[in-house]
Order: C-alpha cells, then sequence, then structure tokens
C-alpha cells in the first residue's frame, strides 16, 4: 500500500525540505528522489537506507545518501497518521558519521509544531528538481 508523502513547511509557508532538496548536486538530487520514491511505494516495509530510531529519539527516521557528499533527509511517521503517511522534516549533511549539532532537536521540534497545527505546518511532498 503505498504511502502519503509530506513536507514540513516553516511559519511562512515555505518548504525547507525541497529547498535544501535542491542544493544537492544533480547525480545525489536523483538519488534522493528514488530513495523518496521508494519510501512512499513501500512505507514501514522500506529498509535501504532508512535507519531510525535516530540516537534516543523514537519517532524521527532518516534517509541516507552517500554521493559526493553524506546527505541525510530527516523524517517521521505521521505524525497525524502513523500507519499511511511520512513527513520529511529536515536536511542535513553528515560529516564524520554525525550530524550536526542540535539537527535532532530541530527535528522534534518540527515534529511537534505540525502535531500542533498540521494542516498548515506540513504540505504535500514537493519534489525537488535541477
Amino acid at each position: 500500500m503505498p504511502w502519503v508523502l509530506y513536507d514540513y513547511r516553516d511559519q511562512r509557508g515555505t518548504n525547507p525540505v525541497r529547498e535544501w532538496c535542491e542544493q544537492l548536486q544533480k547525480p545525489d538530487l536523483a538519488r534522493m528522489n528514488q530513495r523518496i520514491d521508494l519510501l512512499a511505494e513501500k512505507g514501514k516495509d522500506f529498509c535501504p537506507g532508512l535507519a531510525g530510531p535516530l540516537h534516543g529519539s523514537p519517532h524521527l527516521y532518516k534517509v541516507k545518501i552517500n554521493g559526493s557528499v553524506a546527505a541525510r533527509l530527516l523524517l517521521c511517521k505521521g505524525p497525524i497518521s502513523m500507519e499511511t503517511e511520512y513527513t520529511l522534516l529536515l536536511g542535513a549533511f553528515e560529516r564524520d558519521e554525525e550530524l550536526p549539532e542540535g539537527t535532532l532537536e530541530t527535528a522534534e521540534s518540527y515534529r511537534q509544531v505540525i502535531i500542533l497545527n498540521p494542516r498548515n505546518r506540513r504540505g504535500p511532498h514537493e519534489r525537488a528538481k535541477k
């Protein structure tokens, strides 16, 4: 069963997930889009490149690609419908297998904002293009 994908929206209504993806080099963006497509198609059965829970964050997962950079896309199940949707929260670049300081806290705060205001703080996933 396909899963519905959403992107986090900031308080201005912009989509930082799409903006981050558009910073990736074209081959890395293609790999990231491929992983996102698999996530939508396979949902919880999607294993390659999906890790979670992250470092004691039971609701956060990450999509990993290793290309010219170690790009990581943080996401959560739901948070409204836990069995049918994922919400893409935040993009980051790992260095030495470490996410930048504060990344997990930021992703979790975005998840909490969505729980409180799902209609205005997330929208349908917008595929990044180059």
